[in-house]
């Protein structure tokens, strides 16, 4: 891989893979870890790719198995999530309704979360998720309407709170 290939994917990608690892993670330190471990992985690779879309498939795959790496640790089968509560990575001024969509989201459980952030905010297709996580498209597409089912009952508790 050369030098300018590298730092051109760097520049178009890590935003995205960060946003993904952010869904699956919950955490901006590991999220940022293996976003980082992805990248160094690349950067000895010795792959051609076919097309741009192509590496940026094999780079979210890559931040996947790096994000269900970090959960096979030992630290973290002692520390739970939920003791992480990290919200400011996203901060949406005056649009407090999108803030309670991600934060809806980010409550979600992970296998939940992560088809809904690949499916809405990456745009992947149900065919494409399924690819990237290694799972069935039937299994892709009960998550996502279960999680859209969790979304619909926990966005309705939040605006029924707000209009009392």
């Amino acid at each position: 891989m050369t030098k300018e290939k590298y730092i051109d994917a760097v520049n178009s990608y890590s935003d995205s893979l960060f946003r993904i690892a952010y869904s699956y993670c919950k955490n901006k330190q590991d999220a940022e870890d293996a976003v980082q471990n992805t990248f160094l992985k690349f950067y000895t690779l010795n792959k051609n790719f076919d097309s741009d879309e192509h590496m940026k498939n094999y780079l979210i795959k890559m931040t996947v198995n790096n994000c269900k790496h970090i959960f096979k640790t030992p630290w973290k089968k002692v520390v739970l999530l939920e003791e992480y509560k990290d919200d400011d990575y996203y901060t949406m001024d005056n649009m407090d309704w999108h803030y309670e969509i991600y934060k809806a989201v980010m409550s979600l459980p992970h296998k939940y979360r992560l088809v809904v952030h690949l499916y809405y905010y990456e745009e992947y297709s149900v065919k494409e998720i399924s690819e990237l996580i290694d799972e069935k498209e039937t299994t892709v597409q009960t998550r996502l309407m279960r999680g859209r089912n969790r979304l619909k009952t926990l966005l309705k508790e939040v605006w029924q709170d707000e209009n009392l």
